[in-house]
């Protein structure tokens, strides 16, 4: 009795390891044949960027799987990162290099938080790979104001002085080296060079001509900015200037 016990609990162990068996063999061949996306690196750092300027970054894509992997998108939540075209596909062992770039014209001195790339694919594994996008966004000087309200034009007889500061921030030095006023002939522009930056002054002198309704023209200042590596920048503000006519 014992021994017909033994033999039915081994034929039901049996029947038990072919169906895991079978279930495990059923499971591998209903997976989708897809290859497996890597990226180098997997943290976009952009280390430190001055504003203004456009960064580029390398990121290389490759295919470790069997099987051809597919690229449905790459996107970012970060409006100041640029995407190029990328690759639809990749083959088994293929690896394409993309270039994204990080325009920090529109951003002010911050650290990027919470910014990131994602790539869709067919990978089972990493359907959506997100790499999170580093960087500290650091500023080279301060100018102020940056509007410039000309009292009314209606004293001749006196010229008025409008100063607009320029001052680098620590261990950035600022020397302007031009500027300009457009449309010429109405208003005055100098520059005076002191330790830590200068003053741009504008002026309403006894020469300005008559006229009616409202004066407006822009002030172009021609700015070299050398920052604490030694590296230099030349930047040109513009402030707008505007008045009103007697």
């Amino acid at each position: 009795c014992g021994r017909v016990v033994t033999m039915q609990m081994s034929r039901a162990a049996i029947l038990v390891a072919a169906a895991v068996a079978a279930a495990l063999l059923l499971a591998r061949c209903s997976e989708p044949k897809a290859g497996r996306l890597v990226t180098d690196p997997t943290t976009l750092d952009f280390g430190q960027v001055v504003v203004r300027d456009v960064v580029p970054k390398k990121l290389v894509l490759r295919n470790e799987g069997p099987h051809p992997v597919f690229i449905a998108s790459v996107v970012s939540n970060c409006g100041c990162l640029r995407i190029p075209k990328f690759p639809r596909s990749l083959e088994p062992g293929e690896t394409h290099e993309l270039v994204l770039t990080l325009d920090s014209k529109r951003l002010s001195p911050m650290t990027l938080k919470g910014k990131k790339i994602e790539i869709f694919t067919n990978d089972p594994k990493a359907k959506r790979l997100a790499l999170p996008v580093e960087a500290e966004i650091v500023g080279t000087h301060d100018m102020k104001p940056l509007f410039v309200e000309l009292e009314t034009l209606d004293d001749a007889g006196r010229e008025r002085e409008h100063r607009i500061e320029l001052r680098g921030r620590p261990g950035v030095e600022v020397d302007v080296r031009e500027v300009r006023i457009k449309p010429p002939g109405v208003l005055k522009a100098e520059f005076r060079r002191l330790e830590g930056g200068a003053d741009v002054v504008v002026r309403v002198g006894p020469d300005a001509p008559a006229g009616r309704g409202r004066l407006r023209a822009k002030l172009e200042i021609d700015v070299l900015l050398t920052l604490p590596s030694g590296v230099q920048r030349t930047r040109t503000e513009v402030v707008p200037v505007e008045g009103n006519w007697p």
